[in-house]
């Protein structure tokens, strides 16, 4: 079951709450027992990112170097960048590199008048930032892959992320240091823009977040829900239903061992967009070689799985440390942009393996296009 809140709400509460977002570790912390930070070397590992070298134009920034503490996790850094541009930016790729310790990072764009700070780094919390407020007002550019220091992230040609003018970039990053020394390190970013007259699409942004994950000690565990985003669909545009998918991004710790997404509904029922295993610590983001519209495969929605391999004695739950998180950035050609999330579970059995699957109704969030 779906269930569908009206947009109003969110605008509203983008205003007055500090929101934990979805799709980074952007609570305030104290350091915690730190996760896993090397990848395991046997995975499966995705392709290495291609070369930075811009088919645009390049836009490049340091952030400048930050000191990340001996067994320490911080996950209220935010990062800025003034782009001082006075015409919208058009932007198709985003190349990124990191010297370590960067263990995820959320980046937007906002009008620069808001969060007005010197560009480098600031503490999220004490300047009230919130990603909501940042997706509504600006819009989402990209999501780091976990544990990675160099990805490239790169749309179809003629596929792009406006960026509105006078506006500044913003990371919300969680870094962790889990080695006995204190570490510097720096992220750098490069925006590979295209004129306007090569844009062939703009894309939006949308994500789906599985909060109420609940993965016993010593076990697997699958927790998977269906968004059917044809009634919301509806209820924010008099168009026929449809979503292009560009690109998907997952996010999950150390203990996430698959990520699975399925059309939902239709002949096509089922049918797998991406199914990757144990690619913690590599680039997860994945673009389609050709957009995959939901109309024509005859779907009403998406089916999404994200499972756990928890070889600890403790039960595992959502959060940062040695919790786990369940989440995925997505791009397409909508009119409409989703906020998809699971907020109870229900356990539905256990496997002749062993492992615990659980789902949950999904609730969601439309948002006009800008």
């Amino acid at each position: 079951m779906n269930r569908i809140t009206d947009p109003r709400i969110l605008v509203a509460l983008s205003l007055v709450m500090s929101l934990s977002a979805a799709c980074a570790d952007t609570e305030s912390s104290s350091p915690a027992v730190p996760e896993d930070s090397e990848p395991d070397a046997s995975a499966d590992v995705a392709p290495e990112p291609e070369t930075s070298e811009c088919k645009g134009a390049c836009l490049p920034h340091g952030f400048g170097q930050i000191e990340v503490a001996a067994g320490s996790e911080d996950a209220d850094v935010c990062l800025s960048w003034t782009l001082d541009n006075d015409d919208p930016l058009f932007v198709n790729a985003i190349y990124t590199e990191n010297d370590g310790a960067f263990h995820h990072s959320n980046w937007f764009w906002v009008p620069e008048s808001q969060w007005n700070m010197p560009d480098g780094a600031w503490s999220c919390s004490a300047e009230n930032f919130t990603e909501l407020e940042a997706a509504v007002f600006g819009g989402v550019l990209f999501a780091q892959s976990t544990q990675v220091t160099e990805e490239n992230h790169q749309f179809l040609p003629g596929a792009v992320v406006r960026v509105g003018p006078r506006a500044r970039v913003i990371a919300a990053a969680h870094v962790l240091n889990p080695t006995p020394e204190s570490v510097k390190t720096e992220m750098r970013i490069t925006l590979d823009t295209i004129p306007e007259d090569e844009v062939s699409v703009e894309l939006q942004p949308f994500r789906f977040t599985y909060f109420d994950l609940d993965i016993p000690a010593q076990s697997r565990a699958e927790h998977a829900s269906t968004c059917d985003l044809t009634d919301a669909f509806a209820w924010i545009t008099d168009a026929p239903f449809d979503l292009r998918l560009h690109y998907i991004l997952p996010h999950y710790h150390g203990l996430g061992d698959r990520f699975r997404l399925e059309l939902a509904g239709g002949d096509r029922d089922g049918e797998a967009l991406y199914d990757e295993i144990s690619l913690y610590g590599h680039p997860q983001g994945r673009t389609f070689e050709e957009p995959i519209s939901l109309a024509e495969a005859g779907a009403h929605g998406l089916r999404f799985l994200c499972g756990y391999n928890n070889t600890t004695d403790a039960k595992v739950g959502w959060g940062i440390g040695d919790q786990e998180m369940c989440v995925m950035l997505g791009f397409a050609e909508s009119a409409v942009r989703y906020d998809l999330t699971i907020h109870e579970t229900d356990e539905l059995g256990v496997d002749d393996a062993g492992t615990h699957t659980r789902s949950g109704p999904c609730e969601i969030v439309p948002i006009p296009t800008l």
